[in-house]
């Protein structure tokens, strides 16, 4: 996967890499199956191991998520990290 279509998903071609690593750290998810496309569900993402990425997340970038239950939860990678761009203030 190119790196044009890397930013196209994410919005932040910096933004990918970071997901890639907090999902293999955090997640126990191979770095080589987090694409844009991927399904989180399809990943292994449990609640717990979900609930440990968005702690890291919040960690690494100073950013909180919300648990008011706006908006649908991140289905895939891209989603992800759609909804972490807006968190930090620059995204869609």
């Amino acid at each position: 996967m190119g790196a044009a279509t890397d930013r196209d998903a994410t919005g932040d071609p910096a933004l990918l890499p970071l997901l890639r690593s907090v999902l293999a750290e955090e997640g126990l998810v191979p770095p080589e199956a987090v694409t844009p496309q991927a399904e989180l569900e399809a990943l292994g993402l449990d609640s717990v191991r979900m609930t440990q990425v968005i702690f890291a997340l919040e960690e690494r970038l100073d950013i909180t998520f919300p648990f008011d239950g706006e908006g649908a939860p991140p289905r895939t990678v891209a989603d992800l990290a759609r909804l972490v761009a807006r968190l930090r203030g620059g995204g869609v």
